[in-house]
Parts: C-alpha cells; structure tokens; sequence
C-alpha cells in the first residue's frame, strides 16, 4: 500500500467540511425552510417573497427541492472524502467529478477580476 500524499488528504478534509455544510443546510432547508428565508431577508436586504416573477410559495418550494438535493450531495461528498482518504479508485473519480463545478467557479473569479481592472471600469465609465 503507497502513502498517501498530503495534498490528498488536504482535499478529503476541505471535501468534508463542505459535505458536513451541505448536508446541515440541506437538512435546514427541510425542516424549516423559513430559517432560510429569514437569512435572506437579513443579509441580503429583499424580502425572500418580493423577488420579481416568483411566488412566496414557489421560492419556499424550490428550498424544500434544494434540499432533497443537497443532502444526497453531501452524503455523495462525504463517501468521496472516504474513498480519498482509504486511496480507492473510486474515490479518486469521484473527486475528479464533484471537482468540476469548481472550474465554473474559478472561471467567475477570473471574469470578476477581469472586469475590475481600471482600464476595463474606464471603459464603462465605471469609476
């Protein structure tokens, strides 16, 4: 059996702290859906029922939807950091493949940086 590379295990802890987030949140999203709604209001400052074109009910809908999803997601999440951590095939792929809405991610970040640039506010008159 090979050691396993501390970059490796780096990624199955961050893998399970966001597993144990998803999972709270989607376990939140669930039973109280309202706790979520609450936090929307508070902290970004439009009222969870006001957003244009969606019902109240819709939107509490669509949390109890995220929910059922996110929790299965964590769970996935959680088997991937196993997997990494016992250095099985599987769990590498796993990773791989839960990694790759990450890019999307990194993609944002690029394009937000991009856009921030002096020259390119200028060129909006963006001050």
């Amino acid at each position: 059996m090979s050691l396993r590379p501390g970059g490796v295990t780096g990624i199955a802890i961050i893998f399970l702290i966001v597993a144990i987030a998803v999972i709270i949140e989607g376990l939140i999203m669930i039973i109280d859906p309202l706790i979520i709604k609450g936090l929307y209001d508070t902290y970004i400052g439009i009222p969870f029922g006001d957003l244009p074109l969606i019902p109240h009910t819709l939107e509490l809908s669509w949390l109890l939807i995220l929910g059922a999803v996110f929790i299965p997601f964590g769970i996935i999440q959680m088997l991937t950091t196993v997997g990494l951590l016992k250095l099985k095939k599987w769990g590498y792929w796993l990773a791989i493949l839960i990694s790759i809405p990450y890019i999307v991610a990194i993609i944002g970040i690029i394009f937000i940086w991009y856009l921030r640039k002096e020259e390119v506010k200028a060129a909006f008159d963006i001050s």
